[in-house]
């Protein structure tokens, strides 16, 4: 070898194996750490969610407080990179005596060479510093599959038929001789939460609740797997069912990779192969419309409605054609929204024409919410206040629609959209142990309730129902009607265990609602 030349020595043996000690004290002390922080903070999850949350994972830490981010941070990152050095230090210990056992034991007898008397490498103390990760990742992994849904994501991928069993098709429907309006306002992100007096120091919804005290609900309107965002709501109430990707089988879309506001964007046709509310009230005659503050275009409500027997769709292109200027990032602000729903319904009350209007608020919208140039004037500061302020807004609606004396002919429906996700208010959101759908109804041929339990897929057959329209056996879809008789003894998926595993497994049936090839042949 040439002087003045330096060959690149190898790590040393001792080195790599300190490296993979520590990685293994590193990779047990991370799934036992994470695993822990999942089940506190939220409990089981699904393997969707828990994926799109880690991809996701700027955008849903942004509501959260930032002393529990920095908390987070420094048990999930720093955690496990401390315990890996200790665990490193603690097995050059192990090693460290054992080699000094062995060495004596060896020289004792002189069975060993001299080189291996030198290695504290192939000490026996290595395997013991090993074991204790080693018992740790064998008990908490099994473990930590189970909480984020790596196990139930698999034993529910086979096909099943359960909605081909529960699934009622929208037939044989009579429409009433004198027709009803429908006016349907879903609200963004609208639960009963925000009711407790206990939580906020009042009802923030007290006003929308004095202006329909008169009217009817369902206590616990629950939200179920495929229903937890806006276009899922809103195909779910409308058509009765859960929102699913078109192939059930894309496995990005079913691991979360693929956001579930593309689902309607990506196809040519919004599930063809079903019938929904707007379908039917179509084919009965009535004049559909929509009006939203978003733009139509995103997660594809436009699309849905239009294809779905709705006449009109009016979302931001439309409101920045007529001259609007206040916008939140998602649209039309609420106060603008209601004002432009009010000379709608008087269009539409005018034609004598049966109608439907369905209205979309955005205000509510996470994390923070939008306040609107009316509750800015009020002296709205914050989540809570503008919830409170879209109350106000409702409230002054249901006092329009009563002044002008629609509520005598239209069936009216206001209503949560799903449950809020993630906001700025979330600390005191989950100190409501069980939180449902904010939901009132009002029909001149009055509402009494069969049950307090409710899903959105029973939205369809209740709506028909309060409407007057008749059809066989108090169920469509895959909902059952809120009102009228129930027969006892029919099973039904209020009777069901474990819905929400039943509902994401794959179905031959519901391929069919998203491929208009099926659907003509069946």
């Amino acid at each position: 070898m040439k002087h003045g030349r330096h060959t690149a020595r190898p790590a040393p043996l001792a080195l790599w194996v300190s490296v993979v000690v520590f990685v293994v004290w590193w990779l047990a002390a991370m799934i036992t750490i994470v695993n822990a922080w999942v089940v506190w903070n939220f409990g089981q999850l699904e393997l969707p969610q828990f994926i799109y949350h880690i991809v996701n994972i700027v955008e849903v830490v942004k509501p959260m407080s930032i002393d529990f981010v920095i908390a987070s941070a420094i048990a999930i990152i720093l955690g496990p990179v401390a315990i890996g050095v200790l665990g490193v230090k603690l097995t050059r210990r192990l090693v460290r005596g054992a080699k000094q056992t062995f060495s004596a034991h060896v020289q004792a007898k002189r069975e060993a060479p001299r080189s291996l008397l030198r290695s504290r490498v192939l000490s026996p103390g290595l395997p013991v510093g090993l074991l204790v990760p080693a018992i740790v990742l064998g008990f908490t992994t099994p473990t930590f599959a189970v909480n984020v849904g790596v196990v139930s994501f698999f034993q529910n991928s086979k096909p099943s038929n359960f909605i081909e069993s529960f699934y009622e098709f929208p037939d044989n429907i009579q429409q009433p001789e004198q027709p009803l309006n429908l006016v349907m306002i879903y609200v963004e992100s609208l639960e009963n939460t925000y009711r407790n007096p206990e939580l906020w120091g009042e009802n923030l919804l007290d006003s929308l609740d004095y202006e329909t005290r008169e009217w009817g609900s369902f206590a616990d309107f629950q939200e179920v797997r495929g229903t937890g965002w806006t276009i899922a709501g809103l195909v779910a109430s409308q058509c009765g069912v859960l929102l699913k990707e078109e192939n059930q089988f894309d496995i990005r879309q079913q691991l979360g990779l693929k956001s579930v506001n593309r689902i309607g964007e990506r196809v040519d046709a919004f599930m063809p192969g079903i019938t929904c509310l707007g379908d039917i009230l179509a084919d009965a005659g009535y004049a559909n419309h929509f009006l939203g503050g978003a733009d139509p275009e995103f997660a594809g409500k436009g699309k849905f409605f239009e294809e779905h027997g709705y006449r009109s769709v009016k979302g931001l292109p439309y409101w920045k054609s007529i001259g609007e200027t206040e916008f939140t990032k998602w649209g039309l602000h609420d106060d603008d929204l209601l004002r432009h729903a009010k000379w709608e319904l008087d269009t539409l009350h005018a034609a004598e024409q049966p109608f439907n209007m369905t209205v979309l608020t955005v205000d509510t919208h996470r994390p923070e919410g939008h306040l609107s140039p009316t509750c800015e004037r009020r002296g709205a500061d914050g989540l809570p206040d503008i919830v409170a302020c879209t109350s106000d807004l409702l409230a002054d609606f249901v006092r329009y629609m009563e002044k002008k004396g629609y509520l005598k002919d239209t069936v009216v429906v206001i209503t949560g959209d799903h449950l809020s996700m993630p906001n700025a208010v979330q600390e005191t959101m989950d100190l409501e142990p069980h939180r449902t759908i904010y939901n009132k109804f009002w029909s001149p041929l009055g509402f009494e309730p069969n049950r307090s339990e409710f899903y959105h897929f029973s939205m369809l057959p209740t709506v028909l129902d309060l409407m007057g329209f008749e059809y066989p056996g108090n169920e469509m879809a895959l909902g059952v009607s809120g009102v009228g008789e129930r027969d006892p003894r029919k099973f039904t998926i209020y009777d069901v265990r474990n819905l929400d595993d039943q509902l994401r497994r794959p179905s031959e049936l519901y391929d069919v609602f998203w491929d208009v090839k099926h659907s003509e042949g069946s």
